[in-house]
């Protein structure tokens, strides 16, 4: 029988029981063994192709669509100003039994083009980028505003998990900040995943956008979480024409799988379709922004070093405007950055 007294604590430090080998060699074994800059011109259709199916499986899109997918039907709930900017609150009802809130921003002077924001965690939702905020949890820079102002047609979801479409089943005073995890924890239990779903939510408001006239010339926009979210719907659905990417492009090697992040980022199987950025290459040749702080802790330095100039080439090879932008800050939007890129889709 063990004298568990005995043992001293340098015992649970040996160098050989880690499993560090153990992992590195998992992820190298799941990861796809091919990648875009690797394929002759003529493999490079299939292989944007292949990505995009397997992606859309990891997802299990269909699946959901199939199980849980219903008629669309939608209704204005309200009409507010932020900023001096309208906005109309609607309830779009596209899944059974998860009614979920958007917000169509409208400019003064509409420039033709449309924005699918997809925002990131923050306790209010989107609504969390539309008011004005004094407290820490400030990313969003109220960018959707600041697009509408310029002249977009601004629709923004509300994601599963955040705000009013978080789950209020836990006991008085045991609620999380950000619901990702009872979400989480219900789907992958019936095989999906919150990734599944919110992209499942993100195609619905496409559905909605060409239903009320507004579903041509889609720019996609993603930051932090929304970031995986616009990153996924981009590659899979057509619609998207243009992509822009905060807080997120990177490699999953060095960064959820780095250090502890929300549980919506670990989509299960996700290594076998492909690096982050290599997944982002299906995207190609549409326009593509991606833009990450140099001081993000969440999605380190080390992983953009890697992942922007693997899309320069990507976008090198097949033409088509990239735009990969470094700048000195946190995990947060650069807001003149970004609108410097959006500013060339006036009048267009």
């Amino acid at each position: 029988m063990t004298d568990y007294q005995s043992i001293q604590e340098p015992h649970y430090k040996e160098e050989h029981y880690q499993t560090n080998d153990f992992l590195e060699m998992v992820y190298e074994d799941a990861r796809a063994k091919t990648d875009l800059l690797r394929c002759t011109e003529e493999e490079i259709p299939a292989y944007q192709k292949e990505i995009k199916t397997k992606l859309e499986n990891c997802l299990h899109i269909a699946k959901l669509d199939q199980a849980y997918g219903c008629k669309m039907t939608y209704k204005k709930e309200s009409d507010f100003e932020t900023f001096q900017v309208s906005v109309e609150k609607y309830e779009l009802s596209a899944i059974k039994r998860l009614p979920f809130p958007v917000y169509v921003l409208r400019p003064d002077q509409p420039n033709g083009r449309a924005v699918l924001y997809c925002h990131g965690h923050d306790d209010l939702g989107i609504m969390g980028a539309l008011l004005e905020r004094h407290d820490k949890i400030r990313y969003h820079k109220n960018l959707p505003v600041l697009l509408a102002k310029a002249g977009f047609t601004v629709v923004a979801p509300e994601f599963a998990g955040f705000g009013e479409s978080d789950y209020f089943g836990f006991p008085e005073g045991k609620q999380p900040r950000g619901g990702c995890f009872a979400h989480m924890a219900f789907l992958t239990a019936a095989g999906y995943s919150i990734g599944g779903l919110r992209v499942l939510q993100a195609i619905k408001t496409l559905d909605f956008m060409e239903a009320v006239g507004i579903g041509k010339d889609v720019i996609g926009f993603g930051v932090s979480g929304g970031g995986m979210v616009c990153e996924y719907t981009g590659v899979l659905d057509q619609r998207i024409t243009a992509m822009a990417i905060s807080c997120y492009a990177s490699l999953y090697r060095n960064s959820i799988l780095y250090k502890e992040h929300c549980v919506d980022n670990y989509v299960p199987g996700i290594l076998q379709v492909g690096e982050s950025h290599e997944i982002l290459s299906a995207f190609a040749p549409k326009p593509l922004l991606t833009i990450n702080g140099t001081k993000d802790r969440a999605f380190p330095l080390a992983g953009t070093q890697i992942a922007f100039p693997f899309l320069e080439k990507v976008y090198q090879r097949l033409g088509g405007r990239y735009t990969g932008v470094i700048f000195e800050g946190k995990h947060e939007i650069n807001e003149e950055k970004v609108l410097e890129w959006f500013a060339g889709f006036n009048g267009r």
